[in-house]
């Protein structure tokens, strides 16, 4: 089971955060919040995965462990792609969570406003896949799902917690990219990503 961020961050004044999953656990993890907009179906479930953004920025979602069987709904759903495709269909699951969920921890900690993310990371549309076009779905789906979850997970940090997290950041590839108001849309996004990917360097093996 996912430890949250807040819980590992308890000495503020540290540079390192001891917080590790594997991505197989991320998926879990968004298996939960999928199942909080499972009556919307996986592959329509984008704008209500999209909504919980505005949730967590207002008052904070706090999803419920263990996962409910309301996730059996999503998971038969892409279980009718066949056997044949499972082991594509697991590591699409695994890569794509760990991504978006990397992406929404930065963004939540930065405490970025929804318009934002829906405008530069929400997918809207499957992702291409000419090989297998089922794990386009599956793709957009677990990705939006790990952005709503990190974003949860980041959002519920303390400003000195997020002092943790960057400086712990700053371990791989040295200081961030200095930022303020007046930088561009481009700019931001491309910062989140970066980030992004040291955290998953560092956290989700």
């Amino acid at each position: 089971m996912l430890e949250t961020l807040k819980d590992a961050i308890t000495d503020p004044s540290s540079d390192s955060i001891e917080w590790v999953h594997s991505a197989a656990e991320i998926v879990e993890g968004v298996e939960v919040v999928m199942a909080v907009v499972t009556g919307a179906g996986a592959t329509a479930a984008t704008q209500g995965l999209v909504d919980l953004f505005e949730g967590i920025e207002g008052a904070g979602a706090g999803f419920a462990w263990p996962i409910t069987t309301g996730v059996a709904a999503i998971v038969a759903e892409f279980s009718a792609i066949g056997m044949g495709y499972k082991e594509a269909a697991d590591e699409i699951k695994e890569q794509r969570s760990a991504v978006g969920f990397s992406e929404g921890v930065i963004m939540g900690a930065m405490k970025e406003q929804p318009a934002f993310i829906k405008s530069n990371f929400v997918e809207w549309s499957p992702e291409p896949n000419s090989f297998f076009e089922e794990g386009g779905k599956i793709a957009q789906t677990y990705y939006n799902a790990g952005l709503v979850l990190g974003f949860d997970y980041g959002h519920a940090l303390t400003a000195e917690q997020s002092g943790v997290l960057f400086r712990d950041l700053a371990l791989q590839g040295g200081a961030i990219a200095d930022l303020d108001a007046n930088s561009s849309e481009r700019a931001w996004r491309d910062f989140y990503i970066d980030a992004g990917a040291r955290f998953h360097g560092l956290h989700i093996n």
